[in-house]
């Protein structure tokens, strides 16, 4: 979902490479990142503060510390200079990184922490599928 099919791979269970979450953000200007199609409707820009703040979340499970502010507060981010466009998709890069190796070989001890280790999926789909919509609206 990240990063789509695997090189030399020819099918996918989610996406392919060009249409998973790190390409999409990266192929995106400042001012796509930013651009608001209608009052109350949350930018791309505000989609992926809202990836990096779930996924600092996850990885606050393991161990790194709490992401800053709330559920609420990681919508707050609507426009973004180019700087922190570029901080911002570093940042969810590093974070899913961190959350690789600390899923890897990881054993889940009882199904409250399978299932929420599991409602990432679901999670980043929606917000995937979010960003690929407006996309197309840009």
């Amino acid at each position: 979902m990240f990063f789509g099919t695997a090189e030399g791979l020819d099918y996918t269970w989610f996406v392919q490479g060009r249409e998973a979450i790190a390409p999409s953000l990266q192929s995106l200007t400042t001012e796509q990142a930013s651009k608001s199609i209608a009052p109350g409707v949350a930018t791309i820009a505000a989609h992926a503060n809202h990836i990096l703040y779930t996924l600092r979340g996850d990885n606050a499970y393991f161990g790194s510390p709490e992401p800053e502010g709330s559920w609420e507060d990681s919508w707050s981010v609507q426009q973004v200079n180019a700087a922190q466009w570029d901080e911002l998709r570093a940042a969810i890069l590093r974070e899913y990184e961190q959350l690789q190796t600390n899923l890897s070989g990881h054993e889940p001890t009882n199904e409250q922490e399978m299932l929420g280790l599991l409602s990432a999926v679901p999670h980043m789909a929606y917000h995937l599928g979010a960003i690929r919509q407006l996309m197309k609206l840009l």
